[in-house]
């Protein structure tokens, strides 16, 4: 990401451009590796309607997250920008452990109290700065 920021401070290329040439570049490596293990096997799944939809779904969900947070990147600093998203695998675990009722382990508390530092060591760096 901290690539895409200056693209997007020298207007040369657009959120959507962007998200276009990661999506086609990242379909591409996958299609590629599919092909080279499973080749042979499973060809079908890619003209079953139902995966079909799937995909389609999936892309759009996935495709419109990257548009809202490369338009982010557009306005802000990435590193601003980072501890605005920072806090969704957090969201992701409480989240998981309400509803779902997956079991909340000490690797996700620690990964959670790892995540809370980061956030407020860059928040205080970014006041520091902003400061001198």
């Amino acid at each position: 990401h901290t690539l895409t920021k200056p693209i997007f401070s020298r207007n040369e290329a657009t959120a959507i451009q962007m998200v276009f040439i990661r999506n086609i570049l990242s379909g591409l490596i996958l299609i590629i590796t599919y092909f080279i293990f499973f080749f042979p096997v499973n060809f079908s799944i890619f003209f079953d309607p139902n995966n079909l939809s799937f995909f389609l779904v999936m892309g759009a969900v996935y495709g419109s997250g990257l548009v809202c947070w490369y338009k982010t990147l557009s306005y802000l600093d990435v590193s601003k920008a980072t501890t605005l998203f920072a806090p969704t695998p957090i969201a992701s675990a409480i989240f998981a452990t309400l509803i779902l009722g997956e079991y909340f382990s000490i690797a996700h508390l620690l990964g959670t109290i790892l995540i809370i530092i980061s956030i407020i060591v860059i928040v205080n760096q970014k006041q520091e700065s902003n400061i001198q």
